[in-house]
């Protein structure tokens, strides 16, 4: 996941945000820390924040802390920065080892984006990837890996990034299990069948946030509930009735909040292919998707190298390059089908 925030300007609190979650749900940690790297031209780069304990000044909520810096105030950038690290340090319990989360960011100005963003590469990584910037300008370059990440995520149907957010699910004919279109990969709240007040998480299973979770989403219902739970906790996730549920959700990495490699890569691909062929959101038009494979310079003559396999045509056309949709089917979401409630 690369987090593009914008100099100058605080830092929001879902950004570079660590949630950490328990088997699925947001849990306070004994300890916090964060540092922040400017890795743009080394590794491990340049101090920017140092490694400071943040338990409570970077606390949001339940289990959710924003960038600060060694203050304990929210971050404010001061300079631009190609390819940043923010490693947040988790100590679960009193005398136990530490685990990290990184999360990489860019931190570019103004004129390049209006407002900080989500995605999955980093401008940089298109730089890496042999392009040109005084041809394909940084601006230029991010909203083309922003119509590709938006491109990806439509064609997949789930996100490959962390979003915080609440969603309305109606319930299923099974009662214990709500399955959900997208990974959830930190339970913040449930509200069951239409109410307005919250359930105890301790009543709920929460699976999705662990690599051999992420193909089948869904929260289950404790088989023992809380004594003290509500009445409604009974009912399960009842047919037709809205479950609403908040929290982190996206297929990424624990660990590290990616998006799965094959992924990352296809926004790079996409997203070179776009800016030289004319796909996919390129200012020109009229070009084949799919890599050259030969041209003459003299006489004007370029061969693409598109694979022609058996595919829905429609998508192949869209997407332009046949290495991106074989890698696009990979983590295609979970089908789901609104229908009206009977009753």
């Amino acid at each position: 996941m690369a987090s593009t925030i914008l100099k100058s300007v605080t830092v929001g609190p879902h950004d570079l945000a660590l949630y950490n979650a328990i088997n699925g749900i947001l849990a306070d940690a004994y300890k916090v820390e964060i540092e922040i790297l400017d890795a743009s031209t080394a590794f491990p780069g340049t101090v920017l924040v140092a490694k400071t304990d943040v338990t409570t000044a970077a606390k949001v909520s339940t289990g959710i802390y924003r960038a600060v810096d060694a203050g304990g105030s929210p971050w404010i950038p001061a300079a631009t920065c190609k390819r940043g690290r923010c490693i947040w340090s988790i100590t679960q319990a009193a005398g136990d080892e530490p685990a990290e989360v990184e999360r990489s960011f860019e931190v570019v100005e103004a004129s390049v984006a209006r407002r900080s963003s989500l995605g999955l590469a980093l401008i940089e990584d298109i730089y890496d990837a042999g392009m040109d910037e005084s041809t394909y300008p940084r601006e230029v370059v991010h909203a083309t890996l922003g119509r590709w990440r938006d491109l990806i995520e439509r064609v997949c149907r789930q996100r490959f990034r962390p979003v915080f957010e609440s969603k309305r699910i109606r319930g299923q004919k099974a009662i214990d299990v709500l399955p959900l279109s997208e990974p959830l990969f930190a339970l913040s709240t449930i509200m069951l069948n239409g109410d307005t007040v919250t359930s105890d998480n301790a009543n709920f299973f929460v699976f999705g946030g662990r690599l051999g979770e992420q193909r089948n989403p869904r929260i289950e219902l404790a088989s023992n509930p809380s004594f003290y739970a509500p009445s409604n906790i009974a009912a399960g996730f009842a047919h037709g009735m809205i479950q609403t549920v908040a929290g982190a959700w996206g297929f990424v990495d624990p660990d590290t909040y990616d998006p799965p490699e094959e992924i990352r890569r296809a926004a790079i691909r996409g997203t070179v292919l776009a800016l030289t062929s004319g796909i996919a959101g390129s200012s020109s038009s009229g070009s084949p998707g799919g890599p050259i494979k030969s041209e003459t310079t003299d006489g004007h003559s370029v061969e693409y190298g598109v694979t022609t396999s058996t595919v829905r045509t429609g998508l192949l056309s869209l997407i332009g390059d046949a290495a991106i949709r074989d890698a696009l089917m990979l983590y295609r979401g979970p089908i789901g089908i609104a229908v009206t409630f009977g009753g």
